[in-house]
């Protein structure tokens, strides 16, 4: 499977501290209308497919959700570590 998202990781220069925010790696995108889209899903011909799409994204959102604990966790005990 290929990821739609992905968690980005930054430094904030004024708090000095990580900033995390989840983005569309892949942008499969489209004009309708005048507006433009970016999917996050295939097209869906049936309810059987929007309800695997859909579980498809929380299993990743919550794979990103695993990957953003992990960061922070590392980050704050590496800040305790620094004021012992």
């Amino acid at each position: 499977m290929t990821n739609r998202f992905d968690v980005l990781f930054r430094k904030d220069g004024l708090a000095k501290q990580s900033i995390a925010q989840i983005y569309v790696k892949t942008s499969p995108s489209d004009e309708i209308d005048g507006e433009k889209h970016i999917f996050v899903t295939t097209p869906c011909y049936s309810m059987s497919d929007i309800e695997f799409q859909i579980t498809q994204l929380i299993k990743e959102l919550e794979t990103l959700k695993k990957k953003a604990n992990k960061k922070f966790t590392e980050e704050i005990a590496t800040l305790k570590e620094g004021r012992k």
